[in-house]
Parts: structure tokens; C-alpha cells; sequence
């Protein structure tokens, strides 16, 4: 696997010190789930396109101005959390995931 990583470039110093600390960690502890993080930062949830990474951009360039208005400076005291949510395929059209009770009389 060193092979392969080495072959796309990465320095054997990161690659050997990162196989040193994967081999102090346990079985067990490593099996361990880590607690979610929970962040205060704003989410902003966009579904995925490429035209939305120039959004994400605009924001990040304008952050400044939010920050110094009073009202928008209190909800982005830090940068947001962009967050990309899959959008809709064919799939999700035709099917749907609930079940209607059909009323009988």
C-alpha cells in the first residue's frame, strides 16, 4: 500500500509517520465510534451543482459585509458550514417511500 502512495507523490516522512500512529491504536479502540461533534457554525445547504460552488465562492468573498452587519455579524460570527444535500434523481420521482391508506367505503 506505501507503493501506492508513494506513486502518486506523497513524502515517505508523512507516509511513515502516519503508519506509526495507526499501529499505536488498539483493535478495540479503534471500533469505538467517536461522539458527533455538534458545531454553532450556520449551515448553509445547498443541493449539489457546479453552478453552487460559485455560490459557496460569493459568500466566502463577501463574508466581510455579513459580518459587519449588526443583525447577519451575530449569525456569522465564523464562516458558515457549507453543506451539499444530493438532489433529486429519476428515482426519487418515481418512487415514493410512503404508502397512502386507501379510505374504503
Amino acid at each position: 500500500m506505501r507503493d501506492f502512495f508513494v506513486s502518486y507523490g506523497y513524502p515517505l516522512k508523512i507516509l511513515d509517520d502516519a503508519w506509526n500512529r495507526v499501529f499505536k491504536i488498539s483493535r478495540t479502540d479503534a471500533l469505538i465510534p467517536r461522539p458527533e461533534q455538534s458545531s454553532r457554525r450556520t449551515k448553509l445547504t445547498m443541493a449539489y451543482h457546479p453552478h453552487n460552488l460559485v455560490a459557496r465562492k460569493i459568500v466566502f468573498n463577501n463574508l466581510s459585509i455579513l459580518q459587519a452587519a449588526p443583525d447577519a455579524g451575530e449569525v456569522f460570527d465564523e464562516p458558515p458550514l457549507v453543506v451539499y444535500r444530493r438532489a433529486k434523481n429519476i428515482r426519487d420521482i418515481l418512487v415514493r417511500s410512503r404508502i397512502s391508506a386507501s379510505h374504503d367505503s
